[in-house]
């Protein structure tokens, strides 16, 4: 006697998909105008695998210098350069990079960089000025 049997597969998407989780390792907090900054960012997969990452990085100010020296709005990679704007006025600038793999959700992290209105440089011009001007007007003072 033979016996009957049968079989049964399913098949079931997964209920989602791994994730990045992403962080700005490397940045810098204060940028005077026209300097330049460094950022690196680290992704890291929610499912522990180390899968071909790609960071896209924007900003809301400045540009980052790409591979020719060109200063451009968004750059590929993992470090990247930030140039602050040359104008003036304390203003604060957010740069966001977006860590993307196949076959993960998206990861995006983000950090402000206050520029100053003044530069260091003009700003150790504008105080030895003043002090000249100060040690000026006290000699002509002495000499009445």
């Amino acid at each position: 006697k033979l016996e009957a049997t049968a079989w049964s597969i399913t098949i079931e998407s997964p209920t989602s998909k791994p994730s990045l989780s992403v962080m700005i390792a490397d940045g810098c907090e204060g940028v005077p105008p026209g300097s330049s900054c460094l950022f690196r960012a680290d992704a890291t997969a929610s499912d522990g695998s180390q899968p071909n990452v790609q960071y896209n990085w924007t900003t809301s100010g400045g540009c980052f210098i790409d591979e020719a020296g060109e200063c451009v709005p968004s750059v590929l990679g993992q470090n990247v350069n930030w140039t602050a704007p040359s104008g003036s006025g304390e203003t604060t600038y957010t740069v966001t990079v977006n860590a993307t793999a196949d076959g993960y959700e998206s990861g995006t992290d983000t950090w402000p960089i206050v520029v100053p209105e003044f530069s260091s440089t003009e700003l150790a011009l504008a105080v030895s000025l003043v002090s000249a001007s100060a040690i000026i007007l006290v000699g002509r003072r002495r000499r009445r």
